[in-house]
């Protein structure tokens, strides 16, 4: 038996594949996807660079920078991107929370 891995990073998810080789059958031992959506913010700082940057340390991870030294800020569009960045990076359980009470 031999164990394979293979990621596939494309610009709106990231998916992982761990599958077990045995008689040329391939079995899943863990599959998972993540949205990233690095296209998205790609597209986020093409449309408005003077706000929007990409950081050299994190940005070919899905980050993107926000400026706040220019001009006005709309602090509810911080909040909101403060709040979906939580919830893209934090453990299930606790974005699940987060959703919830923000619902209510």
């Amino acid at each position: 038996m031999i164990r394979l891995g293979a990621i596939d990073c494309g610009t709106n998810s990231i998916r992982l594949l761990i599958a077990d080789a045995l008689d040329g059958q391939l079995r899943d031992v863990h599959r998972e996807m993540r949205i990233v959506r690095l296209g998205e913010n790609v597209d986020r700082v093409g449309s408005d660079p003077e706000r929007f940057y990409l950081p050299a340390y994190i940005g070919a991870r899905g980050w993107f920078g926000l400026r706040l030294d220019r001009g006005r800020i709309n602090w509810t569009e911080v909040g909101n991107l403060l709040e979906l960045s939580y919830c893209l990076t934090a453990p299930k359980r606790l974005a699940q929370r987060f959703e919830e009470q923000r619902r209510r």
